[in-house]
């Protein structure tokens, strides 16, 4: 079995580390910001809303308190535009 031949372990090792190593580089540059993005984002537009709910016994209304700010980012209805207008805003 050529798998378990010592002679190609280091030929093996050599790709593991390559494969390995792009697959970081692409994770650190792509993927990690993107989502660090779209986390900010979501805090920063979930910051708008307060939500606000009393005990069943008082009340099972369910009470949702909009500030002013509210009525620019709920138009948005994508999320590509809600991340430029956040850099916009943010830079």
């Amino acid at each position: 079995m050529p798998q378990l031949w010592i002679e190609t372990w280091v030929g093996q090792f050599f790709w593991l580390l390559v494969i390995l190593f792009f697959f970081h580089f692409y994770m650190v540059n792509n993927v990690i910001p993107t989502i660090a993005t779209i986390i900010k984002v979501r805090k920063t537009l979930g910051e708008d809303t307060t939500l606000e709910t009393s005990t069943a016994k008082e009340n099972s209304e369910l009470k949702i308190s909009l500030p002013s700010a509210t009525v620019k980012t709920s138009s948005i209805t994508n999320f590509a535009s809600a991340r430029a207008n956040w850099i916009k805003n943010n830079s």
